[in-house]
């Protein structure tokens, strides 16, 4: 190889790595992460299905509805503060599950999951 196909395959080694760093840096900036300063109001105008809520049932991906809200839990449960049983919930109408667990009968709980709310169930 002469040096002129060297600096051209430096070239494009060269962009492929920028494309691939700025398209991954792009892809963390644009990220869905819940706001936990946003009020409910702004995320309710959007309505899911129990179908829509159904595809998102894994720890890393977990929706659950909870007395006709949908609440993303995920970033919650990455946080480690959660117990096993709300993977139980993750996917479905778990109203029962909520309001069978004591602890879950108090404001910060409720305040908790305010902050999760993406919108209502239809």
């Amino acid at each position: 190889m002469n040096k002129i196909e060297i600096a051209v395959i430096a070239v494009i080694v060269l962009g492929i790595a920028g494309l691939l760093f700025f398209g991954l840096d792009l892809k963390k900036s644009t990220e869905t992460v819940p706001n936990t300063t946003a009020s409910s109001t702004t995320s309710s105008n959007t309505t899911y299905t129990l179908a829509d809520v159904s595809t998102h049932r894994t720890d890393s991906n977990c929706w659950m509805a909870i007395n006709g809200k949908v609440y993303d839990v995920t970033s919650y449960i990455a946080s480690g503060k959660h117990n096993s049983q709300i993977s139980e919930g993750c996917g479905i109408d778990a109203t029962a599950l909520y309001e069978k667990e004591r602890k879950h009968q108090s404001s910060e709980a409720d305040s908790l999951l305010s902050s999760l709310e993406i919108g209502t169930l239809q």
